[in-house]
């Protein structure tokens, strides 16, 4: 009997921690105590490429693109990729910082959000097929292209 009523005692004691832990309030998410890591790449910002180089992070802009850029089966793939990878390679060979990286990640975004985009500082450059207009240049500096001068003179005469 003694047993009995030590199990129904027991009984009861979980049946109340039940019910009050199912009826307590909600607490509200605690703050951030400042330990954790900002998402810089999210942060508006605009500068050289020095300002660049000391956050150790270039954000590229890229519309997404069958040949410019997309993502296949989670891996990054396409020109624009190709073209920032070699960026990256060649900027931390030309600064020689071994463990010090500087690193370039690509910021997917609508085409005719690009230059936008670019203006309020989401990103640090494009990298994107758009053609210029006589409103674009006067937007920033963009380049006509990345192609050697030779070649653009090339084309220009074809074009007669």
């Amino acid at each position: 009997m003694k047993h009995v009523a030590m199990l129904a005692l027991v009984l009861v004691g979980c049946l109340l921690a039940a019910v009050t832990h199912a009826q307590a309030p909600a607490q509200p998410p605690a703050a951030k105590s400042g330990l954790g890591l900002s998402n810089t790449s999210a942060q508006p910002w605009t500068g050289d490429l020095d300002g660049m180089i000391k956050r150790r992070l270039v954000r590229v802009l890229v519309p997404y693109s069958k040949t410019y850029y997309f993502v296949d089966r989670a891996v990054q793939r396409g020109i624009s990729y190709d073209a920032g990878q070699l960026l990256e390679k060649d900027l931390n060979n030309r600064l020689k910082s071994r463990h010090l990286r500087v690193h370039v990640v690509f910021v997917p975004v609508a085409r005719d959000k690009v230059i936008p985009a670019l203006l309020e500082g989401q990103g640090d450059m494009a990298m994107a097929n758009l053609t210029i207009t006589p409103e674009r240049p006067e937007a920033g500096r963009i380049r006509r292209s990345h192609a050697p001068q030779r070649l653009r003179d090339r084309r220009d005469r074809a074009r007669g």
